[in-house]
């Protein structure tokens, strides 16, 4: 039994923006590391409330005034994106911030505890592209006047990069040339900090990407606080910038977090006594069980605990999304919600309708959150989910000259009907070539086996379309194309079927190109038809035969390619 590891990230959240920083509103596609934090992280960055200077425009554009300084780029855009403009009297592009280079910049927080999730840094390699090659960010908040404080969080080892995107920003001397493309990427913290204007807090990285160890981060506009570390000093040195090294420099990055609480940790929920249909079976928040049958009855025990109830913290736990009433029936005792200051029990079972529909499936989710203000919520999600009626255990194909044979075994079947065996020579234009009866009901592996006979050469795909007996059904498709070449030597094949009335197949094959004709004859040898004459490619070919105006009788088809010469007989009954 575990507890769910999920966590909901509160809606309401800050940015702290430094140095005139500002947002670019649009999220390109970019690589994401860790898709499941990159998630969350995503979704807190997308609903937060700002405190500080707010400006769509991107967060290294130079046409606004900061700090006094005069405004360059007038908005001029560049592939639709913004520009960062290198111009006097300013001769850096940007500070490295590779391994053992880190930069650093300051923020501060409104007063109160708040949560420190996520961070954004910018940076480019040169050379690179619109695609990132960023691919590690380091982090470290300390504490102090200046960077070389006391260290609250983070180290330069782990990698925090769960994101990397082009920020839609240009770093350039010009309005023309398309590189230094700046990417925004997203580094993962996880830290609680004391707000107020007496705490200076300092955001210092590195970076590194795929196009060698250095990463430059540019500048933000005019006067500046950042702060660049230098190992063999082991010192933290001004950014300076200009001819002379003048001009005191700043970093673009933004930090988010959200209003903290006295307790941190977050209500843990756990599953026990599971059973179905009254047998014991197993459970965890996040898994996935079935109800196949109506009438089918899933019940368990669920548990909400927090190791903060001793100190005053309570645990309130509700019902989040609940599965179709069509399908199943939820009885939770007590009754939802419940707020308490000690753990909480609950007991539930679902049971499927005995009227509800074939296809059933759905989400039975629980969240507990404690008391504070932005709460920390746990979210228990087990899925029930619409076992499919035949369990394939293998689909595989083998070629015999112009034939294919299809094996396919299934490891169970509910109320499986019959497979129709579908043929393409392209992937959007299926014919249905066959049918197998299927097994019914089963547990035990079952083989099946069918032979698609007299094919042309080429390419073809396969696919499977199991039918149950209310006339559901389900696709499986074959994993791989089947090719048919061509012969070694020339080939006439027995008629099929044969007997026949009227309609019949001959199939024949030729090594090499050239003139081909058969033709059909009475057992007298007087000639009934042509049915080719014409020049083909090496292959293998079909071709139909109806003798509707024909009597009954013996009649003799005869093929000629080059030197190649054969004949055979075959059997029309009325």
């Amino acid at each position: 039994m575990k507890s769910s590891n999920f966590k909901i990230i509160p809606l309401i959240s800050f940015l702290i923006f430094l140095s005139g920083i500002r947002i670019y509103a649009d999220d390109p596609a970019g690589k994401v590391l860790d898709s499941d934090l990159a998630n969350d992280l995503e979704n807190l960055e997308k609903n937060f409330i700002v405190t500080g200077f707010v400006n769509t425009s991107a967060p290294l554009i130079d046409n606004y005034e900061f700090h006094n300084t005069s405004c360059i780029n007038t908005g001029v855009l560049l592939n639709g994106c913004n520009i960062s403009l290198l111009h006097s009297p300013y001769t850096a592009y940007g500070f490295n911030a590779a391994s053992g280079l880190a930069l650093a910049g300051m923020f501060t927080l409104p007063d109160g505890l708040w949560k420190i999730d996520s961070a954004w840094t910018y940076g480019y390699q040169t050379g690179s592209t619109w695609g990132s090659t960023i691919t590690s960010l380091t982090i470290r908040i300390q504490s102090g006047t200046r960077p070389g404080g006391s260290v609250l969080f983070g180290d330069f080892s782990e990698n925090r990069l769960t994101r990397t995107v082009w920020s839609c920003i240009y770093r350039n001397k010009d309005y023309v040339s398309a590189d230094r493309p700046v990417m925004r990427n997203t580094g993962r913290i996880g830290t609680t900090l004391q707000g107020g204007s007496s705490n200076w807090y300092w955001l210092e990285f590195t970076m590194s990407g795929s196009f060698g160890p250095d990463v430059y981060v540019p500048p933000v506009e005019g006067w500046g606080m950042g702060y660049q570390y230098y190992p063999w000093y082991d010192w933290w040195r001004e950014l300076r910038d200009g001819v002379n090294g003048e001009y005191w420099r700043d970093i673009p990055f933004a930090v988010f977090g959200n209003p903290g609480c006295e307790w941190s940790s977050y209500p843990q929920i756990l599953i026990s006594n599971a059973t179905y249909n009254g047998d014991t079976t197993y459970l965890e928040c996040s898994a996935v069980f079935s109800l196949p049958n109506r009438g089918d009855v899933f019940e368990y025990d669920l548990g909400v605990t927090d190791e903060n109830l001793q100190s005053g913290d309570s645990i309130t736990l509700d019902r989040s999304i609940m599965p179709d009433t069509n399908c199943y029936r939820v009885e939770i005792f007590p009754e939802l919600p419940v707020t308490s200051a000690q753990p909480i029990n609950v007991h539930v079972k679902i049971t499927r309708k005995p009227n509800s529909p074939f296809v059933c499936e759905g989400i039975v989710e629980f969240s507990a959150t404690d008391k504070c203000v932005t709460p920390n919520v746990t979210i228990c999600r087990t899925a029930i989910d619409r076992p499919l009626p035949v369990e394939l255990a293998s689909f595989t194909s083998t070629v015999d000259r112009n034939s294919v044979l299809l094996y396919w075994t299934t490891a169970s079947e509910v109320n499986s009907s019959f497979f129709e065996i579908e043929r393409s020579n392209s992937q959007n234009d299926w014919t249905i070539v066959g049918t197998v009866k299927a097994k019914g009901s089963t547990s035990s592996n079952t083989e099946y086996s069918f032979t698609d006979v007299f094919l042309n050469s080429g390419i073809y795909n396969y696919r499977l379309k199991q039918v149950d007996n209310n006339g559901s059904f389900v696709h499986y498709d074959l994993g791989n194309e089947v090719v048919i070449g061509n012969p070694e030597k020339f080939y006439l094949h027995q008629n099929y079927p044969n007997p026949f009335n009227p309609l019949t197949t001959i199939a024949y094959g030729i090594p090499q190109s050239g003139n081909v004709t058969m033709k059909i004859f009475d057992i007298a040898g007087r000639e009934i038809k042509t049915l080719v004459n014409e020049f083909k490619e090496a292959g293998y070919y079909v071709v139909k035969f109806d003798g509707s105006s024909l009597s009954s009788g013996t009649y003799i088809y005869r093929i000629e390619s080059g030197s190649f010469v054969s004949a055979k007989k075959m059997v029309l009954l009325k």
